[in-house]
């Protein structure tokens, strides 16, 4: 799910729909609100990996098992596209000015600081290379989150998470006064709130009687949440990214929303509505490809709206709307064919490598 909204926030920003009917409208609004899966994938980030933390702890190897498993899932494939676009790219095409900068830039890529990048200088001139900003603060997560776990007991854990959650919304609140508000989007201290959510759930559920309580909480979290968001949305007519508002109150809120729904799923029947839907083929395809479309999906989207745009395909009624959904289905499957390729071919046999590295050895 997270995946498919940062696909759809895209394929709207970028597709070419121009509304001119409500339809359009309505759906244009709810599309761009898709950015908010980076959160739910921050979420679900604190949430596994302070899980396998945890469960490690105390076992030979903690550190290096953890490093280098991260290693093989995720240098692979960032250091092969990184190749690509800085190494085989610049001898195929013909270098604009924007791509000559990007190029200029490029050490802060390699060296997964491109979020500093965009705090300082503002989106990098090539928008393909956008989503990157989100593994620069997740890969800087997982430099420290090791160390917490490992030097915290679990009840200083849990007390741990709820203080940084709270540090990183006063974090962007002074970002925003003093002038930065793309460092308070990209920065990984103005981030941790929903990292530090998803790892409060995997250190709850690890305590006794942890399961139930979380049970108990998910509902009222969920509709507590809920209600702030829709309230921001009634209050501001929007739910941008850049909106102060939703810079601020509103990402505690989506993490708290996210680390509910979490909640909900981990805890439903293994027979309930709730897991059968969160089960359900189509979704666990697009999770386990997740990573890599999220790496490929903007690069086809832009590639694919040289030659085929919302406005390529007749309206309907005067709506672009079945253009747009074309559009987002065909960057989609783009995306997902690249994916699995590149899942199935290039990554899989790095991946075998992880059988050396048991978080149970």
């Amino acid at each position: 799910m997270a995946i498919l909204l940062v696909l759809v926030h895209h394929a709207v920003r970028y597709g070419g729909m121009q509304p001119a009917v409500a339809l359009d409208r309505l759906f244009q609004k709810m599309g761009t609100a898709g950015w908010s899966g980076v959160d739910l994938f921050f979420v679900l980030s604190g949430f596994l990996i302070t899980g396998i933390l945890l469960d490690a702890k105390g076992r030979h190897g903690y550190f290096r098992n953890f490093y280098i498993r991260r290693i093989l899932r995720i240098f692979p494939l960032y250091y092969g596209f990184l190749f690509c676009a800085f190494v085989v790219l610049p001898h195929v095409v013909t270098r604009s000015a924007e791509y000559s900068a990007l190029l200029h830039d490029q050490l802060w890529y390699w060296t997964y600081l491109q979020n500093a990048a965009v705090a300082l200088k503002g989106w990098p001139p090539v928008a393909a290379l956008d989503p990157l900003w989100s593994l620069a603060v997740e890969e800087q997560f997982y430099l420290v989150w090791p160390l917490l776990v490992l030097a915290l007991s679990r009840r200083g854990l849990i007390v741990a998470c709820l203080a940084i959650a709270a540090a990183s919304l006063g974090i962007r609140c002074v970002l925003l006064l003093t002038g930065h508000p793309l460092g308070a989007y990209v920065l990984t201290p103005s981030r941790m709130d929903a990292l530090s959510a998803g790892g409060l759930l995997a250190t709850l559920a690890r305590t006794p009687g942890g399961l139930s309580r979380l049970a108990r909480l998910a509902r009222p979290a969920v509709a507590v949440s809920s209600l702030g968001l829709l309230a921001i949305v009634l209050w501001r007519h929007n739910f941008h990214y850049w909106d102060w508002v939703v810079r601020t109150a509103g990402f505690s809120l989506l993490a708290v929303l996210f680390a509910g729904i979490l909640a909900l799923v981990v805890t439903s029947p293994h027979n309930g509505l709730t897991s059968r839907f969160f089960a359900h083929p189509i979704l666990r395809s697009f999770g386990r490809y997740s990573y890599a479309m999220y790496v490929f999906h903007l690069p086809a989207l832009l590639y694919l709206t040289r030659f085929f745009t919302a406005a390529s395909v007749p309206t309907l009624a005067g709506s672009q709307l079945p253009g747009q959904i074309a559009v987002t289905f065909a960057v989609a499957g783009v995306s997902l064919a690249a994916a699995v390729l590149s899942g199935r071919f290039y990554e899989a046999p790095i991946l075998k490598l992880k059988t050396l590295f048991p978080y149970n050895a």
